[in-house]
């Protein structure tokens, strides 16, 4: 065979390929997860047909490149990203609450020329929220 491990072993005794013991568990585990583990066949509750919600924020651009981008969502349904606007091409920082109450974060020294401004990238359970100015530095 090579360099290549032995999957199966022959038997001195009885010429019967015999599977080694660390795959019979494997086989084992795999068998019995397909199964349930022995469950008493309960099922799981049907799961919620998936919602999409658009977000146009404030001004932001629609052409190319421009436009609302999300970054991150809690398991609270807070949202955070970034949008751009026209001429400059300028980020605005913003939250969108569940509710659906959007909030833009604009950052003092952000910068108003092209490719400045803000951008939100993160947010926790509890609302923390971070993110950057542009242009880093």
């Amino acid at each position: 065979m090579g360099n290549h491990a032995k999957l199966r072993e022959e038997s001195p005794s009885s010429g019967r390929r015999t599977v080694p013991a660390a795959a019979s568990v494997l086989l084992s585990v795999f068998f019995l997860g397909a199964e349930g583990c022995g469950s008493s066949g309960s099922t799981l509750p049907p799961q919620p047909a998936p919602t999409f919600t658009t977000i146009d924020a404030p001004g932001a651009g629609t052409t190319m490149g421009l436009g609302t981008f999300v970054q991150d969502i809690n398991a609270e349904g807070d949202i955070v990203g970034y949008f751009k606007t026209t001429p400059f091409d300028l980020g605005h920082a913003f939250v969108r609450s569940a509710a659906g109450v959007l909030t833009v974060l604009d950052v003092p020294g952000q910068g108003t020329q092209n490719n400045q401004g803000a951008t939100a990238q993160r947010i926790n359970s509890t609302g923390f929220t971070v993110g950057w100015k542009l242009p880093r530095g």
